[in-house]
């Protein structure tokens, strides 16, 4: 049996339950189908709160009632507790490169003369670096496993962050990467060695299209049967393209009436956005409610700006609908214009209108493109899929 040891301060807990949601969706799958091969312990560090800081803010009053150990579908993990000051004292950005720095610590006693055939590590920093740090104690080989912003963002932020990233991943014994794009920006950033790619997964039994949820939804949100919906998950940023979703919207409303805008999700730019007849905002909904918004929808709307390979395109894909998105990060890995979807370039208001138009005009296409679309996630980026991959890397390590 394989002993794999997992590293990641994005993971679910008692107090944010859809903390690193896919990473827990990962694992999930891992345990699901290789229960007999595989022997899984999970460490997910988190911020160490001081009672007086639960008196001047919700977020660090949840961090303190954080518990130091929860199980979840029989996964047991363990929560360390890493001293981090809050990230407004610093410059933007700064304070995740602190973290990889004061992570180590809190790592320290759970790592040392730990007994395991390899450390699967989420993030490049904070988690990596930490991990990589003690390495005189464990002794380990470490897979650091790269997801998006940890490459395309932090580095990029300040000098520290690019000097703890690169050192991270020059140190690692492999990297894993969520899409080929995002392994030409580990390139950048002057790494030459073994990376592989490992996609994210849908499990296809949740995202379905069913018109049995489609109908009760719609009634809930009080959305005509004839109306056409068009949907965006993701948070409320302006990195996700909500300002133009927005403005392209109330274009497309001059033409057609019977359209409405879906938006689920939560951010700073949740203020801009007015709930009314035409816009529904169903505001954060948990995971495993998502399959009743995809469902309710006809088109599924994502103009972000920078990605890795974002699951909700492949969530979206699984459920039939149609996608019109930008061709950044690992989108066109999975997202073929006219075949499943559209593809348009960020921030292009125009662009993005005249595709939700043909779309829209376009029942029966929009329709061919959610099958196939559904037949695209099926061939490559299921959960069960991923398990596999990382299986297989995970038996190299341990012969």
């Amino acid at each position: 049996m394989i002993s794999l040891t997992v590293v990641s301060h994005m993971f679910p807990n008692n107090m944010f339950p859809e903390n690193g949601i896919f990473i827990y969706n990962q694992i999930k799958s891992l345990k699901k189908f290789y229960s007999k091969e595989l022997k899984i312990r999970i460490l997910s560090p988190v911020p160490y709160s001081p009672k007086v800081l639960t008196f001047f803010s919700t977020k660090w009053k949840n961090y303190y009632r954080i518990n130091q150990r929860w199980t979840i579908n029989s996964l047991n993990i363990i929560y360390p507790r890493y001293v981090t000051p809050p990230s407004m004292i610093f410059k933007k950005g700064f304070s995740h490169g602190l973290s990889a720095v004061l992570m180590k610590q809190s790592l320290t006693k759970f790592l040392k003369n730990l007994k395991s055939h390899v450390i699967h590590v989420h993030t490049a920093i904070p988690d990596c670096y930490a991990v990589l740090k003690l390495k005189r104690f464990h002794r380990l080989p470490v897979i650091c496993h790269v997801r998006g912003s940890d490459i395309h963002t932090y580095p990029y932020l300040n000098k520290f962050n690019y000097r703890l990233v690169k050192w991270a991943l020059e140190n690692s014994d492999l990297i894993i990467s969520v899409s080929e794009a995002l392994k030409k920006e580990i390139f950048k950033l002057g790494i030459r060695k073994n990376i592989q790619v490992v996609y994210n997964g849908v499990d296809l039994t949740s995202f379905r299209k069913s018109d049995g949820e489609r109908q009760s939804t719609r009634r809930i949100l009080n959305i005509h049967k004839n109306d056409r919906v068009l949907l965006f998950v993701g948070s409320l940023i302006k990195e996700k393209g909500i300002d133009e979703l927005l403005t392209a919207f109330k274009e497309i409303k001059n033409k057609h009436n019977k359209v409405k805008l879906l938006i689920v999700g939560d951010g700073p730019k949740k203020r801009d956005i007015e709930n009314s007849s035409d816009i529904i905002l169903a505001g954060k909904i948990p995971h495993s409610k998502l399959p009743f918004y995809y469902n309710a929808s006809d088109i599924f709307v994502f103009p972000t700006h920078k990605e890795g390979l974002p699951n909700v395109v492949l969530e979206a894909l699984a459920s039939e609908l149609p996608v019109v998105t930008t061709y950044v990060g690992g989108i066109p890995e999975v997202v073929k214009s006219c075949h499943n979807g559209i593809l348009i370039a960020p921030m292009d208001i125009k662009a993005l209108v005249n595709a939700l138009l043909y779309l829209i005009e376009n029942p029966k296409i929009a329709k061919d493109m959610g099958r196939n679309g559904r037949d695209t996630v099926s061939r490559k980026f299921t959960w069960e899929i991923s398990a596999k991959n990382l299986m297989k890397i995970y038996e190299n390590f341990s012969s």
